[in-house]
């Protein structure tokens, strides 16, 4: 009789997981909207606004190129004009708001990361301006946001990540603020309008990367700091005409 009591409790024990398995696992829905994984992060969207909402607290969770992965990848064009990340957001994980191309996007205080693709392929948002506190924009965060014109870097800011800006075809000038120590290769690669890089402090430490403003063809005015580490490589041709040693330092 024990013999067969315990094949009866391993069938049934198998025939639970495997239902388990089976059974998609809901999603959790709280006020503040439905929670992105495993995190304390909700998203929540609100028809009559046409706004997104990314609420909670700490860092969103990374996310991959899939509408299995991202919620709202497949919703059609217009669905998203505006995106509000609420304050207590720590990061952007990767590949958040990739494909969003909302008109506005406002981002807190508390924001100290911008992941991979989290806000890349955006084109709707002209004017940017991250808030202070940003430590770190990852590699590709901002790749083919085509739209852009105008982004303003804050001075809490140390690494730009490789290729994190490259594409953007429509920026036409970007200051590099004195906390900025690195700035990864192909950081602004193919930048195809870019007229002008500053760097607001000429006495800045800053490693600039391998081909980092490389076929920026526009590219007439470059301020590089004195204790920059850079080559020629760091930018390559600007144009037919011009290599960076041909820039005069701003002093």
């Amino acid at each position: 009789m024990k013999k067969i009591a315990c094949l009866l409790l391993s069938v049934g024990m198998f025939f639970a997981v495997t239902f388990s398995f089976m059974t998609p696992v809901k999603a959790e829905t709280t006020e503040l909207g439905t929670r992105l994984k495993t995190s304390n992060t909700f998203y929540l969207y609100k028809s009559s606004e046409k706004t997104l909402y990314i609420n909670g607290w700490g860092d969103t969770p990374n996310l991959s190129n899939s509408s299995a992965s991202i919620p709202w990848l497949e919703w059609p064009s217009g669905t998203i004009q505006r995106v509000v990340v609420s304050e207590g957001i720590t990061s952007l994980g990767n590949y958040l708001l990739y494909n969003v191309s909302a008109g506005e996007v406002i981002l807190p205080s508390t924001l100290k990361r911008i992941g991979k693709y989290a806000l890349s392929c955006n084109n709707g948002m002209t004017k940017w301006e991250l808030p202070f506190g940003l430590e770190t924009i990852d590699n590709y965060a901002f790749y083919a946001t085509s739209a852009m014109t105008e982004i303003k870097l804050p001075n809490s800011l140390k690494t730009i990540g490789m290729r994190a800006f490259a594409f953007c075809t429509g920026l036409k000038s970007v200051e590099i603020p004195p906390s900025v120590t690195r700035i990864d290769s192909y950081a602004f690669h193919r930048c195809i309008n870019l007229e002008s890089v500053e760097f607001t402090s000429l006495t800045q430490s800053v490693e600039i990367g391998l081909s980092a403003f490389i076929d920026c063809s526009l590219l007439k005015s470059v301020s590089i700091p004195k204790n920059a580490l850079c080559s020629a490589e760091s930018f390559g041709y600007i144009n037919s005409t011009t290599k960076v040693e041909d820039f005069s330092l701003r002093v």
